[in-house]
């Protein structure tokens, strides 16, 4: 969607419920995709940016380069600051 310029905000919240629901199953390209999507439509869910964080807290260890700067360049375009995933990264 973020590709097509798309923005239909019930379906954005709908995705956002279920990206929470399912967050552990994500890997770090999930999670960094999902974030880049949002971010790329200037969307600030802050449940599912939170949850995002948190996951790419427990997983920082299997993040390839790539997929930490995606996501931290998704929580930096929307001005999105986790004080704890900001420290996991340092």
């Amino acid at each position: 969607f973020a590709s097509m310029e798309l923005l239909n905000a019930p379906l954005m919240e709908a995705l956002a419920l279920q990206a929470i629901a399912r967050i552990d199953e994500f890997g770090p390209q999930e999670l960094m995709n999902t974030a880049w999507s949002f971010s790329t439509l200037g969307l600030f869910n802050e449940p599912l940016l939170e949850a995002i964080a948190e996951a790419g807290i427990a997983k920082i260890g299997e993040f390839l380069p790539p997929d930490l700067a995606g996501l931290t360049w998704s929580f930096s375009t929307i001005s999105y600051r986790h004080l704890q995933f900001i420290q996991a990264i340092s």
